[in-house]
């Protein structure tokens, strides 16, 4: 560090650095306040997450991996990978995280094996949030409509953007 004339430290801080530091102060509890139990609640519960993302500009990290992986240094990448899956982990119920291979890799493979465990569960094989396109979408949702016994679609996103 540099000494200044009057004696005092001088601190230089990366950008990305302080971007990271206000992140990790953030306190989650004000945008998640429901635990992730089941389908139930599961898009609650990813509007919320998915909200904080947004707040920090970090929706990348498990969305579009490729484009945040070239944004961040390295050091940063490993940093926010674990903050992110510890939020993650944090706000499941016990239930569900018994069932979450809490070693998968990092953030996005938790957040993506959450998304096929409950986005569409009991759908056919292969229609998961991830996999789904538009006109996909249409055929089960005429599909769902025909048999009253099916559940209704669970992605209200996708349906609005219809």
């Amino acid at each position: 560090m540099a000494q200044s004339s009057s004696g005092h430290d001088n601190v230089f801080v990366s950008k990305e650095e302080l971007e990271y530091l206000y992140a990790s102060n953030v306190n989650v509890a004000n945008f998640v306040s429901v635990k992730l139990s089941g389908h139930g609640n599961y898009h609650i519960w990813k509007a919320q997450m998915l909200s904080l993302m947004d707040k920090l500009m970090i929706r990348d990290i498990v969305e579009n991996r490729d484009a945040w992986l070239k944004s961040k240094s390295e050091d940063f990448v490993k940093k926010y990978d674990i903050l992110l899956k510890g939020w993650i982990l944090g706000s499941l119920k016990e239930e569900v995280l018994r069932h979450i291979d809490c070693s998968e890799v990092n953030e996005r493979s938790i957040w993506m094996t959450l998304a096929d465990e409950y986005c569409f569960r009991g759908y056919p094989t292969g229609l998961t949030c991830h996999s789904i396109n538009r006109a996909g979408l249409r055929e089960q949702l005429n599909t769902n409509m025909m048999n009253p016994l099916a559940k209704p679609s669970c992605c209200f996103q996708q349906i609005s953007e219809l």
